[in-house]
């Protein structure tokens, strides 16, 4: 970090370079006696701060003040103009080529210092807000790609239902998209850290802003009605607002996010491996309806109907496996009605004695006649060729009947939609026992 003095007279030269020794030693001081040399000294090192005398011979200040501001924006560089001059039209052309400071000369050793300590000041504080936005996107992006591989495994898991492949594909992306989603969350909660910091510190420049005002200096208030409008044009105040709640929605997102991955982390583990335990169905069916959000929320409203908390004892990822198969067929189903009107999913869960009710009905164009009979046997679709198996009702009916003892039944009418009955033992040990 350097700050360079492009000043023609030796003697005022001398006098500053020593002050900028005394006060800044971890700085680099650079002199630059001549003008034209100013620029190639800016391209060598890494100058914060350039002190600009506006009457030189070789180039004047405020030439070169355009040139300079040409090639770096006050982010990188900020100049302070030095001048013996009092014309308000030179320092009102100064501030228009995008001079930050000025000091008339003969100055203070206090106000030099000040004005630089200021610039730093605000070098640092525009610095720290560029990786303060630069995190924000890189997250931004983070979010947007873990949103593109969840839609993916989504799509997978429903579209395919080749289930062991895709099991272990899901479960890896997860795994994945997991390790991203804790530090995006740690990164976030460091933002707003820091963005707290930098509201305190806007707000204290406002307050020398206002002091500035009332001043009775000519030149300082000419500077703070420089700061307001500066203020004003870039909206510091909405940002100051909107920034918390931008952080508080993606916050909000990077949660929801992590729990659909741990949703599809339960539902993509091996379901042959998966031992039969109590669980609770009506937690698998909101399960099933967070799986395929994305794919129904523009087709049709899905709603669950639940009398009481109804437990059963099952292969949990089996059942699962059912549940997101029927709601994706009705989703489906609905989805390819020429009409393109909204349409209703419903799900109603009852318990009757030791068996556990559960209807699942669409306003679709329902299930042909002719084929209804036919719907369970293996590799029959009516989808075209390469978009399905023909195998996802067919494995729905083997996970009830043959592995969990239940039954399943399809009831529809051409036109008026499909309606899916499936009854569940509760508690299956007891019923195989009774055999």
């Amino acid at each position: 970090m350097a700050i360079m003095i492009v000043e023609d007279s030796v003697l005022n030269m001398k006098i500053v370079s020593e002050v900028l020794h005394d006060e800044y030693p971890q700085y680099q001081i650079i002199q630059c006696p001549n003008p034209l040399l100013a620029e190639k000294l800016l391209q060598e090192n890494d100058i914060w701060v350039m002190l600009l005398d506006i009457e030189m011979p070789e180039l004047n200040g405020i030439d070169l003040l355009e040139q300079v501001r040409q090639q770096y924006s006050d982010k990188e560089l900020q100049i302070i103009m030095l001048t013996a001059m009092t014309d308000a039209d030179v320092f009102q052309k100064c501030f228009d080529l995008g001079a930050n400071d000025y000091l008339g000369k003969p100055f203070k050793k206090v106000e030099l210092v000040c004005r630089i300590n200021q610039a730093i000041r605000s070098i640092q504080g525009q610095q720290q807000m560029e990786e303060l936005l630069e995190g924000t996107k890189k997250h931004n992006k983070e979010l947007r790609q873990m949103n593109i591989e969840l839609q993916m495994t989504q799509s997978a898991l429903i579209h395919s239902e080749k289930m062991a492949a895709i099991g272990q594909l899901a479960a890896g992306v997860a795994h994945e998209i997991n390790n991203p989603i804790g530090y995006v969350s740690s990164n976030l909660e460091s933002l707003r850290s820091y963005l707290r910091k930098m509201n305190t510190y806007m707000d204290q420049c406002k307050k020398v802003q206002q002091s500035l005002l009332k001043s009775e200096i000519e030149s300082y208030h000419a500077l703070a009605l420089e700061l307001e409008e500066s203020y004003q044009t870039n909206k510091i105040d909405f940002i100051q607002e909107d920034i918390p709640v931008l952080m508080t929605d993606t916050m909000e997102g990077v949660q929801r996010v992590a729990k659909i991955v741990q949703t599809m982390r339960n539902f993509t583990r091996s379901s042959d491996q998966e031992e039969k335990k109590w669980v609770s169905l009506n937690n698998l069916i909101k399960q099933s309806m967070m799986i395929l959000e994305n794919e129904s929320k523009y087709v049709a409203d899905v709603l669950f109907k639940e009398r009481e908390e109804i437990e059963i004892f099952c292969n949990e990822l089996q059942i699962g496996q059912v549940l997101v198969n029927i709601i994706n067929n009705a989703v489906q189903a609905i989805r390819s009605q020429e009409n393109g009107e909204r349409g209703c999913i419903t799900i109603c869960l009852a318990r009757s004695g030791q068996e556990a009710n559960l209807l699942i009905s669409d306003d679709g164009p329902g299930i042909p006649k002719d084929i209804i009979s036919k719907i369970f046997n293996p590799f029959f679709t009516t989808k075209a060729v390469g978009d399905g198996t023909g195998l996802g009702l067919s494995i729905t009916y083997d996970i009830i009947v043959n592995k969990h003892g239940g039954r399943i039944e399809a009831h529809s009418q051409e036109g008026r939609g499909a309606i899916f009955d499936i009854v569940l033992p509760i508690n299956q040990q007891e019923s195989e026992e009774t055999l």
